[in-house]
């Protein structure tokens, strides 16, 4: 039971640090200028405009952001103003508005993830082909287990974003 306590104590540190390493170090390295919320804003909109979505809420990215809505929305306004990020009406909700990666914030963001491909090049350069397949499939088998954990653990029916 104690080597359990001890492995469980380990592993919620090396997840925590590695948390703190690759979203808030070497994220501000590569694009100091934002603070932590608006770069993963950033980022979630990057992600969204690369599956072909037509941009996010705003509560959609507080929820994401475990933010509050106002908060959020003072986020935006920032990156707004910045020119990172567009407003536009939803398409399919007329009361609704959308944000979007602007095309000056594609333009700035390049880097930002060509600079954070390069850190994970590395990292498969050090680890070697077998290791980087075998952390891999660990870290697969962690996103299913942690994913099953929060459905369990959602209210039936509760949409999880």
């Amino acid at each position: 039971m104690q080597d359990h306590d001890r492995n469980e104590r380990r592993l919620m540190e090396l997840f925590k640090r590695l948390h703190h390493i690759l979203q808030r170090d070497f994220m501000r390295s590569v694009a100091p200028e934002f603070k932590h919320t608006a770069l993963m804003i950033l980022l979630r909109l990057h992600h969204a405009d690369k599956r072909g979505e037509a941009g996010s809420r705003i509560s959609e990215l507080a929820s994401d952001m475990g933010i509050t809505v106002p908060a959020a929305t003072q986020v935006v306004a920032g990156l707004e103003a910045k020119g990172m990020v567009e407003r536009r009406m939803d398409s399919e909700d007329r009361r609704a508005v959308r944000v979007t990666l602007s095309e000056g914030g594609r333009k700035r963001l390049k880097p930002v993830f060509l600079q954070y491909s390069e850190g994970f090049k590395g990292l498969v350069e050090s680890l070697g082909p077998s290791d980087t397949e075998e952390l891999i499939r660990l870290l697969q088998r962690v996103e299913t287990y942690f994913s099953l954990e929060a459905a369990a653990k959602r209210p039936h029916g509760e949409d999880p974003c």
